[in-house]
């Protein structure tokens, strides 16, 4: 911490240097301290950054009174370590760093690789400098599977690690543990630690530490599913979860709501579907809780009946408490035979809700089921909507329903596929999405004449029904450029005969507008493919 009384820094001839010059000492130490602080919002697995020790380590560079600020500030380059950074300096200058930190707690940050050298210094400064140590967000890179060495650098006790993020990752086919290779970390002795984020590493969770968890990541571990619910149970302090495993689904399935996790506002599940089955039906979680949720059918999973009315009964649940706190703006659903994707986005957080299911064509009947619960919620807030039906799929009532449901919906960016579906419904007495104002196509292919009649019919038939469409925008999949023909987008003259429409479209970055019935057809003729003359907005 800065010193109580504010001291001035005086510089010779400080009239005339720049004004940063004439800095405070208490406002210096403050912004090299935000400085030290910066990657700490940021995970090195994830996105590896040296920003906060170089900008500590050149701002001792500068001049002598920076210098002398932060040797004298162990705390700055306690926050600012960064592991491979330290390895790549001599002996001397890592030394030289770890004087810098005096007796401050440390955050040690960085990724690891295969040098002899980088592990025997991250081994050695576990082994002295443990006891104060705050954090640890670590990826080791390595191509054979870690010993026992490795395990005993985490067995004593950390009584300051507040943050433990580890993660192993291993090449060209590497060894991991095994489930029977659980390690008991720091003697169970952690009473500080609140976030627990492990990669390829296998765990007692049995311990005194884990019951004042926050936040628990398990990714790629052997996890025995049984453990991880039996283990749950004593974490009312949790906020979030992720799981990422696919070792063992439960030996019973547990009762419903039966892990009472009342502070718990994120679930990410991304393990198989029975694990993740299992644990999402077993907790009870806050109101408002955020659920993501991507599970792949293996060939080894049958999909039964009792399964999807469990399904149906899990997301249900979800998504009522997640709309039941939210104002939902944007939503998106994809389904084809062997997908199931739907998405909600509030406004202003950007804490998304989404569910994610792939499945072999056998079980293609049951994905079919999964929306009837999620569109039992009140959407009257959305007024965008993303819509991406299968070409080969039949549009379940379910569908419809929920189509219907979308009053409130301004804008719409919607498939060929769901074009087709909406143009479909368009000789109902019932009009769907009345508040649309903006129909954005993504256009699968070339369109031909036919295509362009039946949206100009569409066009035509909201306007008689006394709820026309504004604004049409003409577009690609962001995938479609990768095709290795170019789209010829054909002749959209006839949308002429609609006096004010504006067309959109995009050329060269740049995006042109067209007003229907200004007696110019001809800017909606485009002949030229895509990448040469005319692009549309995507």
């Amino acid at each position: 911490m800065p010193p109580a009384v504010m001291r001035s820094v005086v510089f010779p001839n400080a009239t005339a240097l720049s004004p940063i010059y004439k800095l405070d000492y208490d406002i210096l130490w403050t912004i090299f301290c935000l400085n030290a602080n910066m990657d700490s919002a940021e995970s090195c697995s994830a996105s590896p950054t040296h920003s906060a020790f170089d900008a500590t380590l050149y701002s001792s560079q500068v001049c002598r009174v920076w210098r002398d600020i932060l040797l004298d500030s162990p705390t700055i380059w306690g926050n600012a370590l960064c592991i491979d950074r330290l390895t790549n300096l001599k002996d001397e200058g890592r030394k030289e760093i770890l004087k810098r930190t005096g007796v401050a707690v440390l955050c040690l940050r960085g990724r690891l690789g295969g040098s002899p050298e980088s592990y025997s210094f991250f081994a050695a400064v576990l082994d002295s400098e443990l006891w104060r140590i705050r954090k640890i967000d670590v990826m080791v890179s390595c191509d054979y599977e870690y010993g026992k060495a490795w395990r005993e650098l985490f067995q004593r006790p950390a009584r300051q690690l507040k943050s433990f993020k580890l993660s192993f990752q291993f090449h060209y086919g590497g060894c991991r543990t095994t489930a029977s290779e659980e390690m008991i970390l720091f003697g169970g002795e952690a009473p500080a630690l609140q976030e627990f984020h492990a990669k390829n590493l296998n765990v007692n969770l049995c311990l005194p530490w884990t019951l004042q968890l926050r936040s628990l990541r398990l990714m790629s571990c052997e996890q025995r599913a049984d453990d991880i619910l039996q283990a749950l149970q004593y974490m009312p302090l949790l906020e979030y979860l992720e799981l990422g495993i696919a070792y063992r689904s439960p030996s019973h399935f547990p009762a419903e709501r039966s892990i009472n996790l009342p502070n718990l506002s994120q679930l990410h599940l991304s393990s198989s579907l029975g694990i993740s089955l299992a644990v999402a039906h077993a907790i009870a979680p806050s109101d408002g809780c955020v659920l993501t949720w991507s599970s792949k059918l293996t060939p080894a999973e049958l999909l039964t009946l009792q399964d999807v009315t469990r399904l149906q009964g899990v997301l249900g649940r979800y998504c009522r408490l997640y709309f039941k706190a939210r104002q939902i703006k944007c939503l998106t659903l994809c389904q084809d035979l062997h997908t199931f994707n739907f998405r909600a986005e509030p406004f202003p957080t950007t804490d998304h809700l989404q569910i994610d299911f792939s499945s072999r064509l056998s079980e293609a009947w049951a994905l079919s089921f999964l929306l009837h619960p999620v569109v039992q919620n009140d959407f009257t807030s959305v007024d965008t909507f993303r819509f991406r039906p299968g070409f080969f799929s039949d549009v379940s009532s379910n569908v419809v329903d929920f189509l219907k449901s979308l009053v409130s919906v301004v804008n719409l960016d919607i498939s060929e596929r769901g074009f087709g579906v909406l143009f479909a419904q368009s000789n109902k007495n019932e009009v769907i999405f009345p508040s649309l104002q903006r129909l954005t196509i993504q256009l699968a292919c070339s369109p031909d004449a036919e295509t362009v009649s039946r949206v100009l019919a569409f066009l035509a038939y909201r306007r008689e029904c006394g709820h026309p469409i504004s604004v049409l925008d003409l577009s690609t999949d962001g995938d479609w450029g990768s095709r290795s023909e170019p789209m010829q987008l054909g002749n959209w003259s006839p949308l002429e005969a609609l006096e004010g429409l504006k067309v959109v479209w995009q050329k060269d970055s740049t995006k042109f507008e067209y007003f229907c019935g200004t007696n110019c057809p001809e800017q909606l003729v485009f002949s030229s493919s895509y990448g040469d003359d005319v692009q549309f907005s995507f």
